[in-house]
């Protein structure tokens, strides 16, 4: 293991002698014993790497004493501060603890008591760099969640407020409509409907999914079954576009992950395929074992995406829905079910594609093993 490197700044050539000696028998490398505060800041400011602890005394040689030079030193560094002192008095402890040391050792002092200060500072600094990167990370999860939840409310907002419209048209002129102008309100109100209901069972399945009300219950799943209920589901709106979906598995192939999530993810790929392939348009889904996994791929020959868009395609943060080759709506959640639900199993999904050239989502699942 690479030891650790502290940085002395002591002016009293005896005790700096005697630190040197006691921090290498412990297991630690002296990166460097400095008399001036100024020269300990210009030293750190311009190594290439810094100490990783530094022990201070109160009292120097020169014009800045230790806690001004520890002071300078964590306007640009943050670097823990053990300070080492003859003085004790009430006027050096305040001025000490203003830039909040990780540790202060009496002179005299012997190896034990330097030991064990070194020790809970390096740990100290450890768990306060832990816990700042920890805060910042839920700070971005929760700034992501606000403008996802933001980006869902008004997804439904929009739907809703068409289906309040022709409800309210065919309430108050019923009577002055003819039977074409009705059924074409009621389809209206009906596709409005299942747009509706088709983005809060993507919320919920997601929301739950993140909440951890859906659980993941791996076992063998035979893949070919899998796909071909999950594209007969879909034949009904391909064949409204004379999209022909082929699927070219094998029939003994089997993978290790959740049935209900895996159809999850082939039932949003799928779906995202009918919607984004026009008239005429094919989709082809196939499987092959390759190593430990099984390789998918969800190939279409509709409109494809610019880079910048499968660049976020997988981001909560950046959920967006766009309307499909014959303005479907979508939610903007399918996708994102896809990855996590495939991750949760061990697996893995990529994008190929390129405007006007159809898109292509790659696959890779654990497969199961075999059964003798």
């Amino acid at each position: 293991m690479e030891k650790l490197n502290i940085l002395v700044v002591e002016d009293e050539a005896i005790l700096a002698m005697d630190l040197k000696r006691i921090i290498t028998k412990i297991g630690y490398n002296v990166m460097k014993v400095i008399r001036y505060g100024e020269e300990a800041i210009e030293y750190v400011n311009n190594c290439e790497t810094p100490p990783d602890l530094i022990l201070m005394d109160v009292v120097l040689a020169g014009s800045m004493n230790g806690t001004q030079t520890a002071g300078e030193i964590q306007k640009k560094k943050n670097i823990p501060v053990i300070y080492i002192t003859a003085y004790s008095d009430d006027h050096i402890v305040m001025n000490a603890r203003q830039t909040n040391p990780f540790g202060y050792i009496l002179k005299p002092f012997d190896e034990r008591t330097l030991r064990i200060a070194i020790e809970l500072a390096l740990n100290k600094h450890k768990l306060e760099i832990s816990l700042a990167e920890s805060e910042k990370k839920h700070k971005e999860l929760n700034r992501a969640k606000d403008k996802f939840f933001s980006l869902i409310s008004h997804d439904l907002r929009n739907p809703f407020n068409s289906l309040l419209g022709f409800i309210e048209i065919l309430r108050n002129q019923y009577d002055a409509l003819n039977d074409s102008d009705r059924l074409l309100f009621i389809n209206i109100v009906h596709n409005s409907a299942k747009n509706i209901y088709d983005q809060l069972n993507d919320l919920l399945e997601y929301s739950g999914f993140k909440s951890g009300m859906i659980e993941c219950k791996p076992g063998r799943v035979n893949v070919l079954n899998l796909i071909s209920r999950t594209a007969d589901i879909h034949q009904e709106n391909a064949l409204k576009k004379s999209i022909r979906i082929s699927v070219d598995v094998p029939e003994n192939l089997f993978v290790f992950a959740g049935e209900e999530m895996l159809f999850s993810v082939f039932h949003n790929l799928i779906s995202n395929s009918v919607k984004f392939t026009r008239k005429g348009g094919c989709i082809d889904v196939t499987a092959s074992s390759n190593g430990n996994f099984v390789e998918c791929t969800v190939r279409d020959n509709g409109t494809g995406m610019e880079q910048k868009v499968i660049n976020n395609l997988f981001k909560p943060e950046m959920k967006q829905s766009t309307p499909g080759t014959e303005n479907e709506p979508g939610t903007g959640l399918g996708l994102l079910i896809v990855k996590e639900f495939l991750e949760k199993n061990g697996g893995t999904v990529s994008v190929s594609s390129s405007p006007g050239n159809g898109t292509s989502f790659h696959l890779k699942i654990p497969k199961a093993m075999e059964i003798s």
